[in-house]
């Protein structure tokens, strides 16, 4: 719930991964740090002088240890509050180093090597995605007069007028679909991106993007996707995939937190639509249970599985990362005929495995960043600091064997310079301040004359739930495709809204809302946004959506 209408953004690759949000503010700090026109660091931060980029190696994951306790209760105003009881957690870490990096394209030549390690010198490859088929429409326009007629005898969903200008534009897709599809035999080099339901180049993205499948001795089973830095959404990636689907045990966990929320909210519905939600979420909790078991007889050593993933990354020739969590997963491999999006049906996974996620670091300590996103009136930019792009991550899924099934590797970067080989960070009783300040500035109204007389009335509380000093991007001072990778203090907030609006029958009652992030530079106490805001800000320019 929100107290205003704000523009929401969302990264466009789907293994990211995860909760989205964008950093506000507090009180000016002394050192502008205007989005894309960031000041020098404050010369007085500087403890040792700059030198060569880093070259140790920090694959292990950096430990941290409780250097204080913040224990606080904060009343920003009678509809905003803040309650702290946490420690304080610090990296052990010998200095704090600033390093200036830039993103690594994924060439032709990056992308062979990486095909060559998973695949080897014989497979033959085929174009993806598959168009849909006439059987592929004809389910899309049975659901959608599903929808239709639902729609028109009262129920959720869309308006009737939408759902037959979609009818009507399916149909026209079920003419020009092809009965069967055809695999198209392919070479490895970047080229357009398809369109899923038509197979039709886009040519409008330019040749930067390779979806492609995989045949050797055991079949068609495998799949090969990337994207060069200069693409539409400017992420950099590569995937090789052997498996249909997979599931974390930490994602099963937020599943099965998320069941049983939406299964309180449900209890709120009237019928029928009360009835099959509740259906839904049964059927929901029996795939988690099942799931649930699964990892409990996973006896995979995990230690072991991660020694593998960094000798792994070792070979791939990927440095500057360290892993950032190591878990149970189950998997299940790639059995089924390859087809197109639309015909795609899951199969929960059976097989045990281990998912080794990893992270850019800077002197060993992780680099962190906000997955997306908003802004909305009243809220100015200025002082703000946010990359031009997100910090390099990844994960490999391995099996029991150490096998790799599934692997990812986004936004590769490389470190240019060492800025400062040690500073000065601002000490956490003065970072709070300007945390919550910045908590504050993006949740609730700037301008309450512009969220208009209809914005909803909440009341907000924050519990945090963890401070800690991290990494993070920023933008560089006339160098908009660098980063520089500084200190930055981190808290992470479970947020709780109430809704004060007395004609509402929903008035005074609390529901759980978002986990929220902030971070400030822990140099100067500049606040940090996600990455991409000056790109999305001119964006919303041009389609006059600017606040």
């Amino acid at each position: 719930m929100q107290m205003k209408t704000k523009r929401c953004l969302t990264t466009t690759v789907a293994f990211i991964l995860c909760g989205l949000l964008l950093i506000g503010c507090q009180a000016t700090p002394e050192k502008q740090a205007v989005v894309q026109k960031k000041e020098d660091i404050p010369s007085e931060a500087i403890k040792q002088a700059d030198g060569p980029a880093e070259t140790a190696e920090h694959y292990e994951p950096m430990p941290y240890k409780a250097s204080e306790h913040w224990k606080e209760n904060i009343t920003k105003s009678e509809d905003f509050i803040i309650n702290a009881d946490v420690d304080v957690m610090m990296p052990e870490a010998e200095v704090y180093p600033v390093q200036k990096l830039s993103q690594m394209d994924m060439t032709q030549e990056r992308v062979d090597e990486l095909i060559a390690y998973f695949v080897g010198s014989d497979a033959e490859f085929y174009q993806m995605p598959l168009p849909m088929t006439k059987e592929d429409w004809e389910e899309r326009i049975l659901e959608l007069k599903q929808s239709l007629a639902q729609a028109e005898a009262g129920g959720d969903g869309e308006e009737p007028e939408l759902l037959h200008g979609y009818i009507k534009e399916a149909e026209e897709g079920w003419a020009n679909a092809p009965e069967e599809n055809e695999m198209k035999a392919a070479d490895t080099k970047f080229t357009y991106r398809l369109d899923y339901e038509t197979g039709r180049p886009t040519t409008e993205e330019g040749k930067n993007y390779i979806d492609l499948a995989v045949k050797s001795n055991d079949g068609i089973n495998r799949t090969i996707t990337a994207s060069r830095a200069n693409a539409a959404d400017g992420t950099a990636y590569f995937i090789y995939r052997e498996c249909s689907d997979f599931n974390t045990e930490s994602t099963t966990q937020m599943q099965e937190k998320a069941n049983a929320q939406e299964r309180e909210w449900a209890q709120h519905y009237e019928e029928p639509s009360r009835s099959e939600e509740l259906e839904r979420l049964d059927e929901q909790a029996a795939r988690i249970a099942s799931l649930k078991e699964k990892y409990a007889k996973n006896e995979i050593d995990m230690d072991a599985m991660q020694q593998k993933a960094v000798e792994i990354l070792k070979e791939l020739g990927i440095v500057g990362v360290q892993v950032k969590n190591c878990e149970k997963a189950v998997y299940e491999p790639n059995t089924q005929k390859l087809t197109s999006a639309w015909g795609y049906e899951y199969t929960e996974p059976t097989q045990p495995g281990c998912c080794i996620e990893f992270q850019r670091e800077c002197g060993g300590i992780p680099c962190v960043a906000q997955g997306g996103g908003h802004w909305g009136p009243g809220m100015s930019l200025e002082g703000r600091y946010s990359a031009p792009f997100y910090p390099e991550s990844g994960y490999l899924l391995l099996d029991a064997d150490g096998n790799v099934r599934d692997f990812s590797w986004t936004n590769a970067a490389q470190a240019d310079e060492t800025s400062a080989q040690d500073s000065a960070i601002i000490p956490f009783d003065e970072a709070k301040e300007r945390l919550v300040g910045h908590l504050y500035w993006y949740s609730v109204p700037q301008d309450p004359d512009a969220a208009g007389q209809d914005a909803p009335k909440n009341k907000f509380r924050f519990e945090v739930e963890e401070a800690k000093l991290v990494m993070s991007y920023i933008n560089v001072k006339d160098e908009p495709d660098k980063v520089l990778a500084v200190p930055a203090w981190y808290v992470r907030a479970q947020g709780y809204v109430s809704t004060m609006d007395r004609e509402t029958a929903e008035y005074g009652d609390e529901y759980e809302s978002n986990s929220e992030e902030v971070m400030v530079n822990a140099l100067d106490g500049s606040p940090i946004m996600m990455p991409g805001v000056q790109r999305f800000m001119e964006e919303d320019e041009k389609m006059g959506l600017a606040g």
